[in-house]
């Protein structure tokens, strides 16, 4: 209902159209539903992380010539399992959104209900609220965003505002062994008030790779991150390390 009501009634009405094609994902966001294998060393142990999620478009629409929407749903479970004789899964989170989509020109935006939350431990964790996002893209190499999210539930922590930004820059394609790539380069930053809005950096470096015959493509990434971890479990830890990423994109 979200989406129908946001489309205007005259326009053409494409349904389950390919996802992210107005506001696409964001390469270095921690939290961007994917799928994805992950390794890394923590707190002196070897852990792995396994994202299951993506996006599937449910309606698009173009008004006029240049001003097109897009709604999509989301979703994903995150879990950390630790490495080795002594491996066991650590945490798990499940995420879902609705967000809408809409692009004039350069300038793309983002926004919709989303919900997060820890499927077991203490502290219970939990949270629903409204994100909105606003990129410009004034090159095909560069990309910059910024927005802000407001939780109208949340705990165990009832502060409710976050803040984002970000940059991405991306290569031209070139051959590297007998395959058209790209490279790229991307930082997140995100701020929450249950944080006393102490900065989350992500930083990302990585090469993609489109698949033949297909509209999909996988991401080889190194990685930095460092703040307060990226699972609500765990949401007042600091973390920081350094990880191995392989992510495909459907």
């Amino acid at each position: 209902m979200f989406i129908l009501f946001a489309v205007p009634a005259a326009a053409k009405i494409e349904l389950f159209p390919k996802s992210g094609e107005i506001f696409a994902p964001l390469l270095a966001d921690p939290r961007q539903p994917r799928l994805s294998a992950s390794y890394y060393r923590l707190h002196s142990a070897d852990q792995s992380d396994l994202a299951v999620g993506g996006a599937r478009g449910l309606l698009r629409t173009r008004v006029g010539r240049d001003l097109s929407w897009l709604g999509q749903w989301e979703a994903e479970a995150m879990a950390r399992a630790r490495i080795g004789r002594n491996g066991r899964t650590e945490a798990a989170d499940l995420s879902a959104a609705l967000p809408l989509s809409l692009r004039r020109g350069d300038v793309s935006f983002k926004t919709g209900p989303f919900y997060r939350g820890a499927d077991s431990g203490r502290p219970r964790f939990s949270e629903t609220g409204l994100r909105a996002l606003a990129a410009l893209e004034p090159w095909t190499a560069f990309r910059a965003y910024g927005g802000t999210s407001f939780l109208f539930h949340t705990a165990p922590s009832h502060k409710r505002w976050g803040l984002q930004a970000g940059v991405e820059f991306t290569s031209p394609e070139f051959r590297l062994f007998s395959r058209d790539v790209r490279a790229y380069l991307a930082e997140d930053l995100q701020f929450h008030e249950r944080v006393g809005f102490n900065p989350d950096s992500r930083l990302a470096a990585g090469l993609r790779l489109p698949l033949q015959n297909s509209a999909r493509a996988l991401r080889i990434q190194a990685g930095w991150f460092d703040g307060h971890s990226t699972y609500g479990r765990f949401f007042a830890d600091k973390e920081h390390y350094v990880d191995l990423s392989i992510l495909l994109e459907l």
